[in-house]
This record gives C-alpha cells, sequence and structure tokens, in this order.
C-alpha cells in the first residue's frame, strides 16, 4: 500500500512538473508566434511604403516621358513648319538655288 502511495505522490510530482514545463514550453512559443506577427506586420508596412514610393516614381517617370515625348512632337512640327515656309519662299523667289 505504501508503495502504491510513493509511487503515485512520485507520479503525481512528475506530472506537476511535465506540466509546468509543457506551460513553460507553450508560453515560449506563443511569445515567439507574437513576435514573429509583430516582425510581419512591421515588414508588410515597409513593404507598402516601399510599394507606394516605387508607384510615386513611376507616376514622375510617365510625366516625365510625356512632357519629352509633347516637346519632340512639337519641335518636330517647328521644323517641318519651318522647312515647308522655306520651301515655299524659295519656289517663289527669283533668286537661282542650287539642287
Amino acid at each position: 500500500n505504501q508503495d502504491l502511495r510513493d509511487h503515485q505522490r512520485k507520479c503525481a510530482e512528475l506530472a506537476e512538473k511535465i506540466r509546468a514545463e509543457l506551460q513553460v514550453y507553450v508560453k515560449q512559443r506563443t511569445d515567439e508566434i507574437l513576435s514573429l506577427n509583430n516582425e510581419v506586420a512591421l515588414l508588410k508596412k515597409e513593404l507598402e511604403d516601399y510599394e507606394g514610393d516605387a508607384m510615386v516614381q513611376q507616376a514622375k517617370k510617365d510625366y516625365s516621358l510625356q512632357v519629352a515625348s509633347q516637346k519632340t512632337l512639337e519641335y518636330g512640327q517647328v521644323v517641318l513648319s519651318t522647312d515647308n515656309i522655306f520651301n515655299r519662299c524659295r519656289g517663289r523667289s527669283k533668286i537661282a538655288y542650287p539642287p
């Protein structure tokens, strides 16, 4: 009988020790998960910031390309208009121009 009581007490102590270790382990893993979730959230926020910056830079680049294209078009139109006026004046001129 005494042996059974001793065995039961030892088993209860061992169970309590294992239960305490499990609680510590679960708390550590829970803390680690929360920490990693916080890190993921921070990294997502950082990524969103970088994506926003990239969109702003892309919009600036697109605007610059549009302005450059417009100026190139206007320059080409001025050159063609000037060439057209020159050719019309040259055609009506009495001065002989080399070909």
